[in-house]
């Protein structure tokens, strides 16, 4: 019940704390790998800002097709957040589901995007290898997590690159009380955040057995680790 209480504040928070020029310049790099990908799923969808600019503007019914043609589908196991998600039409089909255990079929879409749930995952591993299960032969998975070490400070000068700065003093320090919340919270839920050579280890081992290609292993802006991997055909 604690875990189901925080995901559920966190929920209402999320867009407050996450929605920014930094993330939109992430989301912008992620699609960039999807170009052509029809079918995309999105695993740990949170509240569906990665996929806000493919979906129809504020809240909406669902299914809608995006003006790019592509189906998103949203999964987590936080029952807020996909309400949130729902609720603003960010996404076109969800599913509360843990990542490593997905009740689809194989092969069944085109990209799989993992954006900031492997570090919190309990089995980076199972997750990988769930979403290189279900993505079909040839399909890119893009994956990424934050740096070891990332800080407020870190994360501010990446995000007045792409355009915030000083009049959202306001907003910044919101921020920066939430995440610092989030942080504690996380602790005390006993939840262990994976460091990004763990995370990395487990990636490469799982494509390595199953025969994937790593086609990127780079560093966002000394922020965010992200790397695509793709299914052998």
């Amino acid at each position: 019940m604690r875990t189901e209480a925080f995901w559920s504040t966190y929920a209402s928070h999320y867009d407050a704390i996450w929605d920014s020029p930094l993330i939109d310049a992430l989301r912008a790099e992620i699609h960039g790998a999807l170009a052509g990908a029809a079918r995309i799923l999105d695993l740990g969808c949170g509240t569906g800002l990665l996929a806000r600019h493919h979906s129809s503007a504020g809240a909406g019914p669902i299914p809608h097709r995006d003006p790019a043609g592509q189906f998103w589908i949203g999964a987590d196991d936080s029952v807020a957040m996909l309400e949130h998600a729902r609720a603003r039409g960010r996404i076109d089909e969800a599913f509360h589901a843990d990542a490593s255990r997905l009740p689809i079929n194989a092969g069944s879409v085109d990209a799989v995007v993992t954006a900031n749930l492997l570090q919190f995952h309990p089995n980076p591993a199972a997750v990988v290898s769930e979403a290189l299960r279900v993505v079909r032969p040839g399909g890119v998975v893009v994956a990424t997590w934050p740096v070891d070490g990332l800080t407020p400070a870190m994360v501010w000068r990446a995000e007045r690159l792409f355009g915030r700065r000083l009049a959202s003093r306001l907003q910044a320090r919101a921020r920066r009380k939430w995440i610092s919340a989030l942080a504690s919270s996380i602790a005390d839920l006993g939840v262990e955040q994976k460091h990004d050579a763990e995370i990395t280890r487990s990636l490469m081992t799982v494509a390595e057995a199953t025969g994937a290609a790593v086609m990127d292993l780079g560093v966002w802006h000394t922020v965010q680790r992200l790397v695509i991997v793709r299914r052998a055909s």
